[in-house]
């Protein structure tokens, strides 16, 4: 009922019988006493009029209930909307973007195939392949390449897509930075390039060289990327070289680069011997020293090469350098063969 029950009530034992007690089973019994009193007191209060207002004005509103959660629905489903859109958009401009490349290296290749056919015309295209060295990049005297109507809307479209990066913090996990263990940086894995304006990453097809194939393995845990060029030649006596390249993180978004070696892959009679070479780069900081004393302290330090990554997915990879010059790059599934 509504009627105050004593706590003395409620205890069993009369006070003589509980002055027996020792003072462990005392203090239990006090315990009990006072956890019933304290129900009792719960179920009892509600009676006053006061609490019992209280209790009602507590009560949800069914109308305002309905109109709370028609409004958090809208919300959830306007959210939803927004976020559906914007993924569209992020599709639509990857499928806009990789076909802008696809459009771009076929001009390219078209491009070059003409000059090609002027220089045989002319009686130079033996001479130009022979200056194209072992390398044979686009690099000589040129940092960027003139890339074009074409090209110049892809690095456009690559500028919009930045816009909806998924990942503003790609650095973090490279060699630990950011204290977050290598595998949560998602730049790991290997990556085929299949646009660049930069002139020392682009390689004319030749008769000797054939086509060259640009794939890039990177490494989270030691810190290292390694460039990969194959040819499909069967004339030339390299077939494959490779760079590679120790990366420090200078921002959650930045990396500076390093470039310490150069591996050519060669065709040859005596593979053991001359089926692979080496060659040692001097670090940056060397390279400074030398120009310094050259110059006699007059030389300005060589500044960092800097890889600033824009857009990074599980699929897609596009960054700048500090030069200017964009490269995007697509993952290679890990079955697929080197």
């Amino acid at each position: 009922g509504n009627k105050f029950v004593p706590a003395a009530s409620l205890c069993p034992l009369s006070r003589r019988q509980m002055l027996s007690l020792s003072t462990m089973n005392r203090a239990l019994c006090l315990l009990f006493v006072l956890l019933a009193t304290v129900e009792s007191f719960s179920f009892t209060s509600f009676s006053s009029p006061t609490l019992a207002s209280n209790r009602l004005l507590s009560r949800p509103n069914p109308a305002l209930c309905r109109k709370g959660c028609r409004f958090n629905l809208a919300l959830i489903g306007k959210t939803r909307l927004s976020m559906t859109m914007a993924s569209a958009e992020v599709s639509s401009l990857k499928s806009e973007l990789l076909a802008s490349c696809e459009q771009f290296r076929a001009a390219q290749l078209q491009m070059w195939e003409a000059e090609a056919s002027m220089e045989a015309t002319e009686g130079k295209k033996e001479k130009a392949d022979r200056l194209g060295g072992i390398l044979g990049a686009e690099s000589l005297g040129v940092v960027m390449l003139e890339v074009g109507e074409i090209g110049n809307a892809t690095v456009a479209l690559a500028e919009k897509l930045a816009k909806y990066n998924p990942t503003p913090s790609p650095i973090v996990g490279w060699k630990g930075y950011g204290d977050a263990e290598p595998a949560a940086c998602k730049m790991g894995g290997r990556w085929k390039k299949v646009f660049t304006t930069a002139a020392d990453a682009t390689f004319k097809p030749s008769a000797r060289r054939g086509n060259a194939t640009i794939t890039q393995e990177v490494d989270p845990v030691e810190g290292t990327f390694i460039n990969i060029i194959t040819f499909d030649g069967t004339k030339n006596k390299v077939r494959e070289f490779r760079v590679k390249i120790n990366g420090s993180p200078e921002s959650e978004s930045e990396v500076s680069l390093d470039f310490r070696r150069i591996i050519l892959l060669r065709r040859s009679k005596f593979p053991s011997l001359f089926g692979k070479i080496t060659i040692p780069l001097p670090r940056r900081s060397v390279i400074n020293a030398i120009a310094r004393w050259g110059s006699r302290g007059k030389a300005k330090a060589a500044p960092k090469a800097l890889l600033q990554m824009q857009y990074l997915d599980d699929t897609l990879w596009v960054h700048r350098t500090a030069e200017g010059n964009w490269f995007i790059q697509t993952r290679i599934d890990d079955d697929a063969p080197p």
